[in-house]
């Protein structure tokens, strides 16, 4: 028996109409994608995060450009 669960109450999913069982399934389906899209956020913010520092571990002073002023010709 496949049961759902809505505002604490049980509810046997065969019974259900066939389209309300398609939703039922489009839903733990897109609840499932959406866990695993906030993994995978997560898991680019780490990237990010550790590309960033080992840029920064790897800058030099000799790569510095000083900046040069604009100059405003009328």
């Amino acid at each position: 028996m496949n049961l759902i669960t809505v505002d604490d109450k049980n509810y046997d999913m065969d019974k259900l109409s066939e389209a309300a069982q398609r939703s039922c399934v489009l839903l733990a389906k897109s609840q499932h994608k959406a866990m695993e899209l906030a993994i995978d956020l997560d898991i680019m913010r780490s990237a990010t995060e550790a590309l960033s520092l080992s840029i920064k571990e790897q800058l030099t002073e000799d790569a510095i450009v000083e900046d040069e002023p604009v100059s405003t010709e009328d």
